[in-house]
């Protein structure tokens, strides 16, 4: 399970919207917002880096703030990706008087999930916006503690409601996220404190599947006693999670303020300073019926069905018994390889970035299709068609072979990492002053596609699946090469 888009997209756009402004300020511009009704001075929260003068054990209170909230994120949601990607697999092994789970819950527990994901997303900023983002970001992360925990002794009532509890508890965790950062940097520092972050919260990938793997090495099912310590040990890794975001040198009521250029009205700006849900609301509409918007919404609906097809990939590793003694721990295995993936594509695209700048970045969008491709058509090859639906020890046209399967694993990583980190760049760049509405749609559209492929994955076999994946990669990658080509041809014309 990647970063969540939006919130790595708020940091960049944050940090571009700084630089901006310190670069094309002129008289004009600021003789215009003095007209504008203001604010007292006392109302609004203190600027980005005002916490880096203090000091607690001789390291900065805002670097330290950094390390805190990405070794949070590292325990709990790394425990947390573990755990959801192997929930199907898991649930299915349980076999006693008080659960009994079909091969196939664990995508209807998805689905339910991704249906109330649409639903938290949209009220998510009014929840910040209420209670704070710190107390926002502990209630987050005890949640999804209680996810991990549930799969301790799985029952059918509690599965479905860690399910719910864990959909609001991401959804509020990643609410906040990008605000922490930002509050903790100042423009000079906002790149290398976003390095930190993502790099420390992607080694979790590494770290918590590698302990899953070892786990389950050698199995073809999953003993109640192997469960049990599995799950106990990543439970108690969520819950130092949740110890170390509580430990934040931040007020637990401090509420998160409007930003400047919002898409409410000037005069209601001096009402209050801070989104109500209605406005949230009515700005999302807005947004979504822009041209470039509904150009864009094919894609925004790809990454979510991708992003779900990687636990769809690991359940279908899971029920593959073709794969021996490394049935159960492909599972952990596969996440690690799609960890891989994410930090190289991080790395290719911090290697491109001027190159980028300059020639558009349809070009490595195209690169990114061109290896979904690739990675759908080895997926076609080299697992069951039925693997997703049930155990099978069916044979394929090329295996099924674990070293292809764990290809397949990076090349999902590098994919999405590239698809991730044009969208990101995008959107940052052309709504930087919008940029909270915006990647709300984002996540809104995304979660939809969560839905979706839960939703038929419960019914298709994989060659369909691929199918439909490979469909959205062709719209969602020509919409943005139309938008992209279409916005760089009016910043030239208006230049």
């Amino acid at each position: 399970m990647s970063v969540p888009d939006n919130a790595r997209a708020l940091l960049e756009a944050v940090a571009q919207n700084d630089s901006e402004k310190n670069t094309t300020d002129d008289p004009g511009t600021n003789n215009a917002r003095t007209l504008l009704p203001e604010v007292e001075e006392s109302a609004l929260p203190p600027p980005p880096g005002t916490l880096s003068k203090r000091q607690i054990l001789c390291c900065r209170v805002s670097f330290l703030n950094i390390l805190l909230i990405s070794f949070g994120f590292m325990l709990n949601l790394g425990a947390l990706s573990t755990a959801y990607t192997s929930q199907t697999v898991v649930l299915h092994s349980v076999k006693d008087q008080y659960f009994n789970a079909s091969t196939t819950f664990g995508y209807t527990l998805w689905s339910i999930s991704s249906v109330i994901g649409c639903f938290a997303v949209i009220i998510s900023p009014s929840i910040v916006a209420i209670i704070g983002p710190k107390i926002t970001l502990v209630v987050g992360g005890v949640c999804t503690t209680l996810f991990v925990a549930s799969l301790i002794r799985p029952l059918t009532s509690t599965t479905y409601v860690a399910s719910v509890l864990t959909t609001f508890g991401t959804t509020f965790v990643w609410q906040v996220q990008g605000h922490f950062i930002a509050v903790n940097s100042t423009k000079k520092r906002m790149s290398r404190n976003t390095g930190i972050f993502l790099a420390l919260f992607q080694s979790s990938l590494v770290f918590s599947n590698l302990f899953y793997f070892y786990m389950l090495y050698g199995k073809q099912t999953i003993p109640s006693e192997t469960r049990i310590t599995t799950f106990s040990i990543l439970t108690c890794a969520a819950a130092l999670g949740v110890v170390v975001f509580s430990l934040l040198a931040h007020p637990w009521c401090e509420k998160i303020p409007r930003p400047q250029n919002c898409t409410v009205a000037p005069n209601e700006q001096a009402k209050t300073i801070h989104f109500t849900p209605k406005e949230a609301f009515y700005a999302m509409v807005r947004a979504t019926k822009t041209k470039e918007i509904l150009f864009l919404l094919p894609l925004f609906f790809f990454t979510g069905i991708e992003a779900s097809f990687w636990s769809v990939y690991a359940t279908s590793l899971g029920y593959t018994e073709k794969f021996g003694s490394l049935q159960q721990a492909l599972v952990g295995l596969t996440n690690v390889f799609a960890g891989v993936g994410e930090i190289v594509a991080g790395i290719f695209i911090a290697l491109t970035g001027k190159w980028m700048h300059y020639n558009g970045r349809h070009g490595i969008l195209l690169l990114g299709m061109l290896i979904y491709a690739v990675t759908f058509g080895l997926t076609f090859l080299n697992i069951p068609p039925r693997a997703s639906l049930e155990t099978t020890s069916d044979v394929t046209y090329i295996g099924p072979n674990a070293y292809v399967a764990m290809l397949v694993s990076f090349l999902l990583g590098l994919g999405d990492g590239i698809f991730s980190g044009q969208i990101i760049g995008y959107l940052g760049s052309r709504y930087r002053d919008d940029c909270i509405t915006v990647f709300a749609i984002y996540s809104f559209w995304s979660t939809l596609g969560n839905t979706a492929q839960f939703s038929w994955a419960m019914v298709l076999t994989l060659p369909f699946q691929l199918l439909i994946l490979t469909i959205f990669a062709v719209a969602g990658t020509v919409g943005f090469c139309y938008v992209e080509c279409l916005s760089r041809r009016n910043l030239n014309n208006r230049s």
